[in-house]
């Protein structure tokens, strides 16, 4: 149980992280210069592949059980998958805003800047919601028998941006982001 739990927060740790990313290349937007717009690429890449593609199913996994043996968290859960929808979709439409950048398409800068804007605070309110409400439902009404039954159905994948499971997909990610959180 602890190990799943540790790596829910490790995950949100490393988004949140990649959320600052996004910020800084927005306030480097707003101040009129021309951000690292490959690497808010590939910033969005791995938020679509682990965060959308793993991360958000297995919460769901885990929080349909809670939803199952405690109908009271109905309401909760249903607004985390909602919002795993709705993060999903607005990762795919920054990214090929992004995409459309990088193939010299002209863009509003505006609209680019409060897109940009809404995506990073709508990541951050949902990482939020869900530690302060889901995860500690889950640490109180998970049992043993369905922290197991879990595992059995959820096998882990290790976080491609920690450095011991580090894939050449995003070695230039986390190099990128040791430096640009370096930077300030």
């Amino acid at each position: 149980m602890k190990e799943i739990m540790t790596g829910l927060y490790q995950d949100h740790q490393h988004i949140g992280r990649l959320l600052t990313i996004l910020q800084n290349k927005l306030a480097t937007l707003e101040l009129g210069s021309r951000p690292n717009f490959h690497l808010m690429s590939e910033v969005l890449d791995y938020l679509e592949d682990y965060g959308d593609g793993y991360h958000h199913p297995r919460e769901d996994l885990l929080f349909s059980y809670i939803r199952h043996h405690h109908q009271d968290c109905e309401s909760l859960v249903n607004q985390a998958a909602n919002e795993h929808q709705e993060l999903a979709r607005l990762t795919r439409a920054l990214r090929e805003s992004v995409d459309q950048v990088l193939l010299d398409a002209p863009f509003s800068l505006q609209d680019f800047c409060k897109r940009l804007a809404r995506y990073i605070d709508t990541q951050r309110r949902h990482l939020s919601f869900e530690e302060q409400r889901l995860f500690p439902l889950i640490e109180q009404y998970m049992s043993v028998e369905n922290w197991q039954e879990f595992s059995d159905k959820a096998p882990y994948r290790h976080d491609p941006l920690e450095a011991e499971n580090r894939s050449r997909d995003y070695q230039q990610l986390a190099n990128a982001l040791i430096e640009d959180l370096a930077d300030g």
